[in-house]
């Protein structure tokens, strides 16, 4: 009963505390959904996991001496070249299911510095979000402490507003203004001490389930109270990046990451930007169904990469401390498959695994 009482309070339109509007849908399909969400994360548990332990283990990778990445879980990365850092969607706790969509939520201190050293921290440059769901910037007040004063922190208008109601240094930068897409170049964001610079791309959030799009709509303005409900975590605008790691002003490992599986022409970028510098690594979320013809083929086509990582794949609600499950193993599967086809033989696809180095 109390669950159901969560779920009715949920299904109707409320404004935030920065006083947008959150669009929720119609109330039988919302808890319709959420009901599907809660029921996914505890059966994920039941999905094969053997076999893909399997498949992990027997998976190539192109090992790069001046290249390293760390998948902390989600879409979150730590990408070194040769001491500058990049980090990615920053999100490492995982709070239970029920708990995101019944309770409140907040970044596990213990259990993120237990998986996570803080030293690892010390040189990121720059941080970049895909968008302001929690599950993707949730843990970046707390991960602040660890990182230098001059870190650049870019996310949307929406993640900017959310973090105004943290303390820390590092300064905000918002993406919105100066994303590119299919057709136009955006403009660089660079480090502070320009070692590694990224390029927003206009990308797009799919559905979570059944064609409901849960916590969707912008913050306007800035929150004067840190947020405690999932739904708090409003999703704003949504991003792909390039990320280019630079050597003597140029730009030496080229990066593309998209955490959303934005069917084209979302996060999609003109080819004359290939012109300077080739792609390097692809990251693509791949949580899901989608038509391959729309994601990931125009993306792989395009960027030709030499290395594939697949991500976000797993639940989010799963500790780390047990083995991950993937949300759909069916569709991870069959995900790698059609990538391998696209990208062919010569070119390793690799399914990133929560706490591994690559």
């Amino acid at each position: 009963m109390a669950l159901n009482r969560v779920f009715i309070r949920l299904q109707l339109p409320e404004k935030s505390r920065a006083g947008a509007i959150v669009h929720l849908t119609e109330s039988k399909a919302l808890m319709t959904a959420l009901l599907a969400l809660v029921l996914s994360s505890l059966l994920v548990g039941c999905s094969v996991n053997r076999e893909l332990r399997k498949s992990l283990e027997n998976q190539t990778h192109v090992a790069d001496p001046d290249f390293q990445v760390r998948y902390m879980g989600t879409g979150c990365f730590i990408m070194n070249y040769k001491g500058s850092k990049l980090l990615t969607d920053p999100f490492i706790s995982n709070p239970r299911a029920l708990r995101s969509i019944a309770g409140t939520i907040s970044t596990d201190s213990a259990y993120v510095t237990k998986h996570l050293r803080p030293d690892e921290l010390s040189n990121v440059r720059l941080v970049a979000s895909g968008h302001a769901h929690y599950d993707h910037l949730m843990d970046l007040p707390f991960l602040c402490s660890y990182m230098p004063e001059d870190a650049r922190l870019c996310v949307n208008s929406t993640g900017k507003h959310i973090l105004a109601s943290y303390g820390f240094q590092q300064p905000v930068v918002i993406l919105d203004s100066l994303s590119g897409d299919s057709m136009r170049i955006g403009e660089w964001v660079y480090a502070a001490d320009s070692s590694i610079r990224i390029l927003a791309i206009t990308s797009m959030h799919p559905p979570q389930f059944m064609g409901i799009h849960l916590m969707r709509g912008h913050i306007t303005q800035d929150l004067t109270e840190r947020p405690t409900r999932m739904q708090d975590w409003l999703q704003g605008r949504t991003h792909a990046f390039i990320a280019d790691f630079m050597e003597h002003g140029k730009p030496a490992r080229r990066v593309y990451f998209s955490s959303s599986m934005a069917p084209a022409p979302f996060g999609l970028f003109p080819a004359d930007l290939l012109q300077e510098k080739a792609v390097d690594a692809v990251f693509l979320g791949a949580a899901g169904d989608r038509d391959p013809k729309l994601y990931p083929k125009p993306i792989l086509e395009l960027t030709r990469p030499r290395q594939v990582y697949l991500i976000h794949w797993e639940s989010f609600f799963r500790s780390k401390d047990r083995k991950a499950k993937a949300i759909s193993l069916n569709a991870l599967r069959k995900f790698k498959q059609e990538t391998e086809g696209i990208v062919g033989a010569d070119v390793p696809v690799t399914i990133t695994y929560p706490l591994k180095e690559y």
